[in-house]
């Protein structure tokens, strides 16, 4: 079964008035661009936007997935989130 996020990941909101490290804003922005289950994945592992950061079991279980799959998934998406930042090409 695939999950559908409920919501999508929002964008860095750069009008705040908070000093954000730009590293930090383009690692968030990096984040929009991946898949919505990988976005789903890094934002519940590592608590991103507000939400509780989950072990790999408990994202497996809110997402009604195996916790292998859920690794791969999160690996995945790193990869990809250091590929993207490293060129540069999310959105500071």
């Amino acid at each position: 079964m695939l999950y559908e996020m409920q919501s999508a990941v929002r964008p860095v909101d750069t009008s705040s008035t908070e000093p954000v490290d730009s590293g930090v804003a383009r690692a968030l922005g990096a984040v929009a661009t991946l898949p919505p289950l990988e976005q789903r994945v890094i934002v519940s592992r590592f608590g991103l936007f507000e939400q509780d950061e989950l072990r790999i079991n408990q994202v497996a279980e809110r997402l009604n997935l195996a916790p292998a799959v859920v690794r791969s998934v999160e690996r995945r998406a790193l990869r990809s989130l250091r590929r993207t930042i490293a060129h540069g090409e999310a959105a500071a």
